[in-house]
């Protein structure tokens, strides 16, 4: 705010026509002229929102803007021009003095410009230079973080674990929940490309159509005509199909045992249950898994060394089954 004070001889027109100077200076300085602002009677223009011949836009101060530098600007950042001044000399000293550890600690410091030229440099050691462990390592870290490894939809194809279903034990081990398993999961290798747990396929025992009836052989029998007896006492039967004068019923009062017919009233797809026998459930089930472990070696073409590993993926497992055995 400025205050502009009567000098000692100076008139009241004098002085009244000051402050109207004044006051023409501070509206044309912040362009406070209607309607850019509320100051509408302004000197030598009269009430600007009665006349629409004046443009508000030329009640502006003529004095230029004088120039102002802000100067060469410093970035003062030490830490971050430390964290880049950090070579693959550096690196390999530090892995050698304080170990593995703090060198992941450091490389997880480096911005990515500088992690990919340190990348470059150890991709040229040779396998026989003294610095090949850590430019190993260094390299391993920084493959890892500039080219992450994108999650794919076909890696997420589970394949199928095929187990003979035995007996009702084979429910209670609950199998899909122990492939779940942290501890299980663990032992699958990092670098295989499909790590989803497997689907389980049960195959079944035989159903009463096939231990029973015959009818499957019948219709599949190519020389039928030549297998089939040349006498029977279907003539003598009560029960003949007389189009064909043979034996062709469904009336189970043909069977004379109680509990045959019994077990035929349940219907050709019934399968007789069997006791539960934990032995066979797990010989069955480490049977299974040892033929899957040893075909998903082979899609993801690994090596004969990653056999030790699955095979303590089979042992976590097979441990996970005794607990679920033992403790129904």
């Amino acid at each position: 705010m400025e205050i502009v004070d009567k000098q000692q001889g100076q008139s009241h027109k004098q002085h009244e026509k000051e402050l109207k100077t004044r006051e023409l200076a501070w509206i044309q300085n912040l362009q406070t002229a209607y309607p850019l602002g509320l100051n509408d009677n302004i000197m030598g223009k009269g009430n600007i929102s009665r006349t629409s011949t004046v443009n508000a836009f030329d009640i502006v101060s003529k004095n230029n803007r004088s120039k102002r530098s802000h100067g060469r600007r410093v970035n003062r950042n030490k830490r971050k021009h430390h964290r880049n001044a950090v070579s693959f000399k550096d690196l390999v000293s530090i892995f050698k003095n304080n170990g593995r550890h703090h060198l992941l600690c450091k490389l997880g410091t480096i911005t990515a410009t500088k992690l990919y030229s340190i990348w470059k440099e150890c991709d040229t050691i040779s396998h026989y230079s003294p610095l090949y462990e850590a430019a190993l390592i260094i390299f391993a870290f920084c493959s890892h973080k500039l080219f992450p490894k994108i999650d794919k939809p076909e890696n997420r194809k589970r394949q199928f674990l095929k187990i003979p279903y035995i007996n009702k034990g084979i429910d209670l081990i609950d199998l899909a929940s122990i492939f779940r398993h942290p501890k299980v999961t663990k032992q699958i290798p990092s670098y295989y490309e499909n790590i989803e747990p497997p689907i389980l396929s049960y195959t079944y025992k035989k159903p009463t159509r096939g231990v029973i009836f015959n009818y499957t052989d019948v219709t599949k029998d190519s020389e039928i005509n030549s297998n089939c007896p040349d006498s029977c006492d279907c003539l003598s039967s009560n029960y003949r199909y007389e189009p064909c004068g043979h034996v062709i019923t469904g009336d189970l009062n043909i069977v004379k045992d109680r509990e045959v017919i019994a077990f035929l009233k349940k219907g050709p797809k019934y399968r007789p249950a069997a006791k539960i026998n934990w032995t066979e459930c797990r010989d069955a089930i480490e049977k299974s898994l040892r033929a899957y472990c040893r075909k998903w070696i082979k899609k993801e073409i690994s090596d004969k060394s990653c056999k030790k590993g699955m095979d303590n993926f089979m042992k976590i497992a097979m441990e996970i089954v005794d607990i679920c055995i033992k403790t129904p």
